[in-house]
């Protein structure tokens, strides 16, 4: 690890624990590093705040309230039961919720009122962009962002990802009310252990296209609030079942060796390898968020993630369906969308630049499936 980013966990491990460092600067380098991370609002408190952090991020926040409220408040009218994913479910563990980094909002709902969901929300000037999706569909207002989302698996979802999906369904019967007092924000969230587990799993569906160190707070700040040892007794069976306690393992050990998370009465995680640790900490410091700062990775991210001939097949199945102009017009052509995507990369595929490539390629998608390997695989013992 370099200095720089030694310097970077010093300053966001101290920022999140409120340890005084009251007026210090944060040098050029590493506050260009910390916004890649989409983690820099974060030490408006503690370092100096030349840029007035701290009045950007709770404008944005107070925004995004509004808007999520009113989307809410449509839905309970419709009498569709919905609760918030990510976002406030996760800024609700902060100490300043208000100074998390937000994107888009994003709203859970049960299958069967997916449909009725879109359509109530449409109804309330929620513009629909693009068409709808099985995972998600996007709406926007008042330049906001909202991804409406099924709990249901994909057709050729694996055992665990079902499991999932059931687990988190199973949380609409026990829907809480989270509330973030500095703003009067309150909204429906799921409870704590399924909460929990939609934040992990996140976490990993996201670390194959490069996932930065706001993913890894947003866990931190979870396991600080909930997750002690006696709290894992009623957790670890669950995250077995969905195959994620080796991975949550390693991301609360890396918490603590990197970035401060407490020790004493979080145990649970001490048998995780140091080594993967490392390992998982400098790809997510070379990533950024949501890959920021390696977009030419992609044929690698593809490579990683589509492992198996027929994943890969539906994965080109996929792009093509979203890419493909003519499919559009002539609905027939779907099943061959796959096919679509094969040609058009075949053309780059033939030209020496585009061999070499694709070599470099195939040799960082085997250096992350090292990786990935040992925090996924198997269920964890």
């Amino acid at each position: 690890m370099t200095e720089e980013n030694r310097q970077l966990l010093e300053i966001l491990r101290s920022s999140l624990w409120e340890n005084d460092k009251s007026g210090g600067e944060i040098p050029d380098s590493i506050r260009a590093e910390l916004q890649a991370q989409t983690v820099e609002g974060l030490t408006a408190i503690a370092y100096s705040d030349t840029q007035n952090l701290k009045y950007e991020q709770t404008a944005r926040f107070v925004s995004m309230a509004h808007m999520q409220t009113e989307a809410i408040e449509r839905l309970r009218s419709a009498g569709i039961p919905v609760v918030v994913l990510k976002g406030m479910a996760a800024g609700i563990y902060y100490p300043r919720p208000q100074l998390r980094t937000y994107g888009d909002i994003d709203l859970l709902v049960q299958p069967e009122r997916y449909h009725d969901a879109l359509a109530a929300l449409r109804d309330g000037g929620w513009r629909q962009l693009g068409s709808e999706e099985s995972h998600h569909t996007q709406l926007k207002k008042n330049n906001e962002l909202l991804e409406l989302h099924p709990c249901r698996p994909g057709r050729i979802a694996d055992r665990e990802t079902r499991y999932i999906y059931g687990y988190l369904l199973d949380g609409f019967s026990d829907i809480r009310e989270g509330e973030i007092e500095q703003a009067q924000c309150r909204f429906p969230m799921l409870p704590w252990r399924q909460n929990g587990l939609e934040l992990i799993w996140h976490f990993r569906v996201h670390l194959y296209n490069g996932i930065g160190l706001r993913h890894v707070v947003d866990w931190m700040m979870f396991v600080d609030r909930c997750l002690d040892d006696r709290a894992i007794a009623a957790f670890k069976p669950v995250l077995e079942e969905a195959g994620l306690l080796r991975l949550a393992k390693a991301v609360t050990r890396l918490c603590q060796l990197y970035l401060g998370l407490r020790e004493e009465d979080i145990t649970w995680c001490a048998d995780a390898d140091a080594s993967i640790c490392a390992a998982l900490m400098d790809f997510i410091l070379e990533q950024g968020n949501f890959g920021y700062k390696r977009p030419e990775d992609k044929a690698a991210k593809v490579m990683t993630r589509y492992r198996r001939p027929l994943e890969f097949l539906i994965g080109m199945q996929r792009k093509g369906l979203r890419e493909w102009p003519a499919v559009r017009k002539h609905p027939y052509l779907r099943p061959l969308a796959w096919a679509y995507v094969g040609v058009r990369s075949a053309k780059t595929l033939l030209t020496p630049a585009g061999r070499a490539a694709l070599r470099q390629a195939r040799a960082e998608s085997n250096r992350r499936n090292g990786i990935f390997d040992q925090l996924f695989g198997e269920k964890s013992k």
